[in-house]
């Protein structure tokens, strides 16, 4: 379906990319990086629109936890990819418990250390505002 708007556009290939087995995730940090807040606002609201969903619920109900930690691992890392033994360790357990957790996150601490100067926090700030812990009423 063709799409009018660059919001719309890019709502629809962030669904793609959620959709795809395995999920897309270069296509969703891309996009994510690749914008200013008030864009990835428009392509929320386009996507609520379009879906009949909100983005936050469609990452809800197709990621869970370990991959979610693995998103928010490759974003805040990157400009160097993940060894698999790195994102074995972040996605080790589905569920979420404490040793598990403690080993990602020494690793994504340790990888943080190694390319602090590569590290985006405005990169971070952008995946926060997608996956946002509280829902905005």
């Amino acid at each position: 379906a063709y799409t009018r708007t660059p919001s719309g556009y890019h709502a629809k290939i962030l669904q793609q990319a959620l959709d795809k087995k395995p999920i897309d995730y270069i296509t969703l940090i891309r996009i994510i990086i690749g914008h200013e807040v008030k864009d990835l606002c428009e392509i929320k609201l386009e996507y609520s629109k379009m879906y009949d969903e909100t983005l936050y619920q469609s990452i809800e109900d197709r990621m869970d936890i370990a991959e979610r930690k693995n998103l928010l691992a490759m974003i805040v890392v990157i400009g160097k990819h993940l060894t698999s033994n790195d994102s074995e360790e972040v996605c080790s357990d589905d569920r979420d418990n404490s040793s598990s957790t403690r080993t990602a996150l020494r690793s994504i601490t340790s990888r943080v250390a190694e390319i602090k100067a590569n590290c985006s926090l405005h990169a971070f700030e952008k995946f926060i505002q997608i996956l946002k812990i509280r829902h905005s009423h």
